[in-house]
């Protein structure tokens, strides 16, 4: 046993245990031993100032340490508000000498996340009215929710959302856009952003051309006269000269505006805020693309991406990032692959992730390009489960939010004091797969798993010693003293060495939680920081987690041509006397009835948390659950009108999802989480959540948006 220094549990001060005798060189002397090891005589308030520099870890250790730090530490609003973040992985947003004062920071801190774990405490539901007509296209972020629509004419309606920050009347105004085509769009309200992309006429350039528009909402056309700009003017928009020398010999144009006033951004680098993307191959004629997720835009604080998942000959990818407040003229990030990017999402301001149609992850960092052009450099890359031979993943998709760099806006309240550490945010990764030979409409098999960003973040696995080529290895072998320090961060690993695919079995099964995947909901944005949200039927509702995920009728599986015409899976229905099991799916769309809400939390601070409420008698192997009430509430409730109380679930050992034939193997994941489920149905078809509220979507065919209603927190 290694000698210590220990405290007297009698004592608010230390003594030395073990067999080393000698003190540390610094306490040799007894009056300094003495001194060091008892209570500091300062006042609190200095000893809270200096405990304020301590990280979380430190604060800890003295809360383990002596009674006295620990009451010390209890007491301290300030010291409490920096631990509660850490606990829910927050970032505080005001400066410590800012409004509201840090106990009532505390106060919002700990009411807020017990609301996420208790459904009844949430607000009255709002119905949000938009003015009319409504399209497919949408965003949400910093509570804006933008739908673009497409019409006579074609423009994007912005509305504010309803919450307790604030009581001012909720405002809403739309940007025409003219004739252009809508494709995609994104928009950070903060930095007053927004993102377009758009189909400039046909009458602009002799070839279709698109354009990214970072403006305030309205694009403007434009066309060449004798080789000379000519401003174009739409409905309700700012005309402005496009005269970048070379927009035709590009596909796409990035262009910044601000979300409120239509004008160009004035905080854009480039005159206009236009940035070419995508060379055009020689008289090649861009195809009109459909807006089903050919291209895909991104805006993390001063960076904006373009993901162009189809160039020219439909194989080829195209990921450009730009710095669009600081960056000089032509100065980008792009990466060109002719395998082809599935999707792409931020990992951090100088790491990104892509998925690839072959079914890998790759993880790339890259430079900033303010001052000059850069190229990505891979750091690590990890494999998805091994198809069974003929199958091919037919769509991935990727999201997780917010997205790094967004900071909420600093308004005139004290609501907003915090927001999620951008390391640590759950992310989701829905794949479609299906079989494209033999006879028959190919049906889609589709799968949803979640997992932790951090994990991209920190060093891949080192692989078995016997997996190197001898050859390489050998060369390499003057460096294998720095190899482990390497392998620390993403950013020390040397960038010549090989970057080995790491197989799904070494990463997979713990790091993620798997899920069959029905198309009930739409995970772009049902999902914030580290926690996700979704409808569901009354079945099996507060029933303990299966450790086998049950099997799924192929018959209602929809096929590619179904999911091309917007038709996609039944949703699951209530058990009905009169349910039609032998219904084909062709001609149905997910519509609006009367669902429960589940939100799942994969913070491993609320799986303690849940672990400490869930009682003994009733948990078993696979899960624990409760069930709670509030009684107040109870009595007012008509009982005439029954309700379900509010149940909460704590999952902590893996589950198995079938292979379906699909995967060479059934799919085991242990990534734990809590679960609550709402105990009050909602007519809803789609949701989506932020950090302080949940939007409860009615969607017709095609995806038209018919309503929206606003849980707030």
């Amino acid at each position: 046993m290694v000698g210590g220094w220990v405290q007297d549990p009698r004592a608010d001060h230390f003594t030395f245990h073990g067999p080393c005798k000698e003190p540390p060189p610094a306490l040799q002397s007894p009056a300094l031993l003495v001194r060091a090891m008892d209570r500091p005589y300062l006042p609190t308030e200095i000893i809270c100032a200096i405990l304020c520099f301590l990280d979380v870890q430190d604060l800890l250790h003295c809360v383990a340490a002596s009674r006295f730090f620990r009451a010390l530490i209890q007491d301290s609003s300030r010291l409490q508000v920096t631990i509660e973040l850490a606990k829910h992985r927050m970032l505080s947003l005001l400066p410590p000498t800012h409004a509201p004062p840090f106990s009532s920071r505390l106060k919002l801190i700990r009411e807020r996340e017990r609301n996420w774990r208790s459904p009844q405490a949430w607000g009255p539901l709002t119905s949000l009215t938009l003015p009319p007509p409504t399209g497919t296209v949408y965003e949400f972020v910093g509570g804006v929710y933008a739908n673009g629509w497409e019409d006579d004419t074609a423009g994007i309606t912005f509305c504010e959302l309803p919450s307790t920050e604030h009581d001012e009347p909720l405002t809403s105004w739309t940007h025409s856009i003219g004739p252009l085509k809508l494709a995609d769009f994104t928009m950070d309200p903060a930095q007053d952003l927004l993102v377009l992309v758009a189909l400039a006429p046909p009458r602009c350039v002799p070839s279709t051309v698109y354009g990214i528009h970072l403006r305030s909402g309205a694009v403007e056309g434009w066309e060449r006269v004798n080789e000379e700009p000519v401003a174009v003017s739409c409905p309700g928009s700012v005309p402005f000269i496009f005269s970048h020398p070379n927009s035709s010999a590009h596909v796409y144009n990035v262009h910044l505006r601000s979300f409120k006033t239509n004008d160009p951004h004035p905080d854009a680098a480039q005159p206009l805020g236009v940035l070419p993307c995508l060379p055009r191959m020689g008289d090649q004629q861009h195809p009109t693309f459909e807006a089903t997720g050919a291209v895909r835009v991104q805006v993390a604080g001063d960076l904006v991406a373009l993901l162009v998942k189809e160039v020219h000959d439909s194989v080829s990818a195209h990921l450009q990032i730009w710095n669009w407040r600081y960056g000089g003229p032509g100065h980008s990030c792009s990466l060109g692959t002719r395998t082809g990017i599935e999707d792409f999402t931020f990992l951090t301001d100088d790491t990104f992730l892509i998925v690839r149609p072959s079914g890998r992850f790759e993880c790339y960092t890259f430079e900033n390009p303010v001052s000059c052009s850069t190229t990505p450099t891979l750091r690590s890359s990890y494999s998805l489960p091994a198809l069974q031979d003929g199958y091919l993943y037919w769509y991935i998709c990727m999201s997780s939010n917010p997205a790094p760099g967004y900071l909420p806006r600093r308004e005139n309240n004290t609501h907003r004091v915090y927001y999620p550490r951008p390391e640590e945010r759950i992310h989701a990764c829905c794949l479609y797969i299906f079989k494209p030979t033999g006879p028959g409409d190919h049906r889609v098999h589709s799968f949803v798993f979640f997992l932790n960003v951090k994990m991209f973040l920190e060093a891949p696995p080192p692989a078995p010693r016997d997996s190197y080529p001898l050859a390489p290895y050998a060369m390499r072998s003057q460096r294998t003293a720095t190899r482990e320090a390497h392998l620390r961060s993403l950013h020390s690993m040397a960038s010549s060495a090989p970057v080995r695919t790491v197989p799904w079995e070494e990463w997979g099964p713990v790091n993620t939680r798997w899920f069959d995947d029905r198309l009930t909901t739409d995970w772009q944005h049902a999902l914030y920081g580290l926690r996700t949200v979704e409808c569901i039927a009354d079945a099996g509702i507060g029933s303990e987690a299966p450790a086998v995920a049950p099997p799924i009728d192929p018959n209602t599986l929809p096929t590619v041509n179904d999911l091309l015409n917007g038709n996609g899976f039944q949703p699951p229905p209530a058990p009905t006397a009169n349910a039609n099991a032998n219904g084909s799916n062709a001609d149905t769309w997910r519509r609006p009835t009367q669902r429960y809400l589940r939100i799942r939390d994969y913070n491993p601070y609320a799986l303690r948390l849940d672990n400490d409420a869930s009682p003994k008698p009733n948990s078993d192997s696979n899960s624990s659950c409760s069930s709670e009430e509030d009684s107040d509430e109870e009595e007012k409730e008509n009982t005439a009108s029954p309700r379900r109380h509010w149940t909460r679930r704590l999952v902590t050992t893996p589950s198995t999802t079938a292979s379906r034939g699909v995967f060479v193997q059934d799919i085991v994941s242990a990534l734990p989480y809590s679960e609550v489920v709402s105990r009050e149905k909602y007519h809803v078809t789609d949701v989506m959540m932020d950090d302080c509220r949940i939007l409860l979507m009615r969607r017709g065919r095609g995806g038209r948006l018919q309503g929206v209603d606003v849980l707030t927190m």
